[in-house]
């Protein structure tokens, strides 16, 4: 389920981690930590990607005088590839029993 956790983070966003952590019993400790850091990891990248896409909607609708279009532009794909390599990565240490932090991410749910 640990592994589930952070896969379905890839593919469905919060809602898979949601679901894991939601589901898990108080006896599987190390998937509702690893569900929790999902959830946690999904969540900041939603806030994140959300702020960058309304940096781009501004920066369009200041016709490119300002760098805000071109530091958007930038984070976006920055952000899809963090969003698909770090679950990856955490979704590895799972597999290996190791328990797994992201680096940075706002602690908005607790295992």
């Amino acid at each position: 389920m640990a592994v589930m956790a952070h896969v379905l983070g890839i593919v469905t966003g919060f809602v898979g981690p949601l679901v894991v952590y939601l589901v898990a019993r108080p006896d599987q400790r190390f998937a509702k930590q690893h569900a929790a850091a999902a959830l946690n990891f999904e969540l900041t990248a939603l806030l994140a990607m959300t702020v960058a896409c309304l940096m781009w909607v501004a920066g369009m609708l200041l016709s490119f005088v300002s760098g805000v279009f071109a530091v958007a532009m930038l984070a976006m794909p920055a952000l899809l590839v963090t969003m698909v390599l770090l679950p990856a990565l955490a979704a590895g240490a799972a597999h290996r029993g190791e328990l797994h932090r992201y680096r940075v991410v706002i602690p908005f749910v607790r295992a």
